[in-house]
């Protein structure tokens, strides 16, 4: 008897080698008309359906012009992948020069900690306790409007 993972080898080599020789007959899965279906028009179907209309989704670039649009998304993604690897760099050197975001320092007075240990101080201790923001109010005039 066979183990069941070598079942499952065999069958995922199956369908991987199934999807190439499909993936190597273009056209196969094209299709040039997709149709719009439902009362309003938001579902489309590979099928005809009873209250649809047909779309032409057909690819009118040539071969050459899919390939040079391929080649530009291939550049904007090695771009991409650069840009990103240069600001992972300069935010590494902004961090061992003791800068967080936007150049930002840290307070040079308080040490490592000291914000976590006073915000989860009780209310008596930061010196807060019954102190109540208040907010300036402007004076007004007869009949409740603001006066200027």
């Amino acid at each position: 008897m066979k183990s069941a993972c070598s079942i499952r080898a065999r069958c995922g080599l199956l369908l991987v080698a199934l999807a190439m020789g499909l993936g190597a007959m273009p056209g196969v899965f094209a299709q040039d008309v997709v149709w719009r279906c439902g009362p309003e028009g938001r579902s489309y179907s590979a099928q005809p359906c009873a209250d649809g209309r047909p779309i032409a989704v057909a690819d009118p670039r040539d071969d050459a012009q899919r390939a040079q649009a391929q080649d530009a998304a291939e550049r904007e993604s090695r771009l991409a992948q650069q840009l990103g690897q240069e600001r992972r760099q300069r935010e590494h050197v902004a961090r061992q020069a003791g800068q967080g975001a936007a150049g930002i320092k840290p307070l040079a007075s308080a040490p490592p900690g000291a914000e976590r240990a006073a915000a989860s101080a009780p209310p008596h201790a930061r010196g807060t306790h019954g102190a109540r923001a208040t907010k300036p109010t402007r004076k007004r005039r007869a009949h409740g409007r603001p006066a200027h």
